[in-house]
């Protein structure tokens, strides 16, 4: 009735109301009657919105990229994109100008322009699979972006999806990339077969240093056992020399002995003798019948002894002499009983 409407927006969506060209209230999530035939709406959306956008470059090489992609954004300064593009709505909530449209437009142009000239900083086997990189990348240039500052966009986020060159070039790519492979893997086993060759022979030089080194222990062991024999049969010598010299000792000290015993038995013997003959000689000018005489035997054995005696002694003033055999028979049996 007479244009008077109402109006109720969502929390998401920042409202202006214009009355005769002046702005009455703005805000989020308001609600109100106007007058629709003096009134202007202008309804901008807060909320974020996703993109999808695919990118057609050039890498250093001269060679199609293709890069897909998402980005995340959203409107944080509606006042300063409602000064810029036109989202008036009618009666019904819908815009009647399509400038909406264009904030994707210029948000992915912002985003190639920062993409372009990495791109083509690169070769095309370099660039494929920057993919982290190359969000980095956008998101530190991102806030530099003059498209996006003077129409108050904030981007939240971005996602690279794929970074691919064309069929053609992928197909030598993965030929390429196949050959390179087949090298690595064939590299890889002439490196694993080497190394085992140099294993076996570091293997073989150990064995080798553990035999020589074994028979430097038994040389060595051999030299020890060698030089304690010599020093036992050192050792056997000193002794075998220590009893000869014992021995020798012993047997110059038995001979002094034996000496001394004989110069004693000498001496002894001397004693005796000159003993004895100092003895003798009290009797050496004495007449043996008196010493006979002296001696008083009566035996008549001794007595016709002593007569046979005289007689040989004078033989040569006898002449004849006859002892009969009766005589002889009874002086000797009679000596032979005298001397029982």
């Amino acid at each position: 009735m007479f244009g008077i409407k109402y109006a109720k927006f969502s929390q998401m969506n920042y409202v202006i109301h214009y009355k005769k060209g002046e702005k009455v209230r703005s805000g989020k999530g308001l609600s109100f009657f106007f007058n629709s035939t003096n009134s202007t709406l202008v309804s901008i959306p807060c909320n974020s919105f996703d993109y999808l956008f695919l990118f057609e470059e050039t890498s250093s090489d001269y060679q199609d990229i293709y890069i897909q992609g998402e980005v995340t954004y959203r409107i944080h300064d509606p006042e300063k994109i409602s000064e810029v593009l036109d989202f008036t709505i009618n009666t019904r909530n819908q815009y009647i100008s399509e400038d909406y449209e264009k904030i994707e437009r210029r948000v992915a142009n912002s985003i190639q322009t920062i993409v372009s000239p990495y791109v083509k900083s690169f070769g095309v086997k370099d660039i494929l699979g920057k993919n982290a990189e190359l969000e980095q990348f956008i998101m530190s240039e991102l806030p530099n972006a003059v498209n996006l500052l003077s129409l108050g966009i904030e981007v939240l986020g971005v996602n690279i999806l794929s970074i691919k060159a064309n069929e053609e070039m992928m197909r030598a790519l993965e030929s390429h990339t196949r050959e390179s492979l087949q090298q690595e893997s064939d590299e890889a086993i002439y490196a694993r077969r080497k190394f085992a060759v140099d294993q076996e022979k570091i293997i073989k030089e150990s064995e080798l240093n553990t035999e020589i080194a074994i028979e430097e222990k038994q040389k060595e062991i051999v030299t020890k056992k060698m030089e304690t024999v010599k020093i036992q049969k050192e050792q056997d010598r000193q002794v075998k020399m220590m009893e000869a010299e014992t021995k020798a000792e012993i047997a110059n000290k038995e001979s002094e002995y034996v000496k001394q015993y004989a110069e004693n038995q000498k001496t002894l013997s001397d004693a005796k003798a000159y003993e004895l003959k100092s003895m003798l000689d009290q009797y050496k000018g004495l007449d043996w019948k008196l010493v006979a005489a002296l001696k008083n035997e009566s035996d008549p054995a001794n007595n016709i002894s002593m007569a046979f005696r005289e007689l040989a002694e004078n033989s040569s003033k006898i002449e004849n002499l006859y002892i009969s055999p009766e005589l002889l028979s009874s002086l000797l049996n009679k000596g032979v009983d005298h001397g029982n």
